[in-house]
């Protein structure tokens, strides 16, 4: 993807969190019967609790974009969003409109004032450390339970950590679910799942230092 591409996405990604959505997941892949078809850019839950196939877009988006996005949306079981500079003609908006392609304009955002981005960016890292601090929250961890947070925190997906310990994606995700009954609220996002964990090891390190 180009240099404008990935600038693109890193702003949808601001905006939709300024905008109450949480980003669960970027580059999400489309797979049929075991073969990938293609990819979204982000999986989203909106403030609705509805989660959302984000397709982005650094300029404006035709019919065929529009279907595009209806079709990936559907086939993932999700509600379809489009953020974008609008649309390239009247036939495109009409056919979002039918086809309930919910679109978020990038002009109405690209305007901001230098104390409005600090704001901004601000709250999106106050948000970020308050869920990687969550996993604070522990004494200790039994021998499996730092083999889990050791592969994530390994890994650059939950499929491979998942491996890492010889466990499905399905056994990988129950042993993060009774982590989560423990009070270590793991998050569902892989990124911020790797980075409690990195902090999670850290910090029992430290602890374990100290008592030495």
């Amino acid at each position: 993807m180009s240099k404008r591409g990935l600038s693109a996405e890193e702003l949808a990604s601001i905006i939709l969190r300024k905008l109450g959505f949480e980003v669960i997941e970027h580059r999400k892949p489309i797979i049929v019967d075991g073969i990938k078809i293609g990819e979204v850019d982000a999986v989203a839950r909106g403030p609705d609790g509805e989660r959302y196939a984000v397709e982005v877009k650094a300029g404006k988006v035709s019919v065929t974009e529009v279907r595009q996005a209806y079709t990936n949306a559907k086939v993932l079981g999700l509600k379809p969003l489009l953020v974008c500079k609008g649309f390239t003609d009247e036939s495109a908006e009409t056919l979002s409109r039918t086809l309930s392609v919910r679109v978020i304009h990038l002009p109405d955002y690209f305007l901001f004032g230098v104390e409005e981005l600090k704001s901004i960016l601000s709250d999106i890292v106050e948000g970020v450390l308050m869920r990687i601090f969550e996993v604070l929250n522990v004494e200790e961890l039994s021998k499996s339970e730092r083999e889990v947070i050791e592969a994530i925190s390994l890994s650059s997906n939950f499929k491979e950590a998942a491996l890492k310990i010889g466990e499905s994606p399905e056994g990988l995700a129950r042993k993060i679910a009774k982590l989560r009954e423990r009070g270590i609220n793991l998050s569902k996002a892989f990124r911020t799942a790797k980075l409690q964990s990195m902090v999670l090891k850290l910090y029992l390190a430290l602890k374990e230092r100290g008592s030495s």
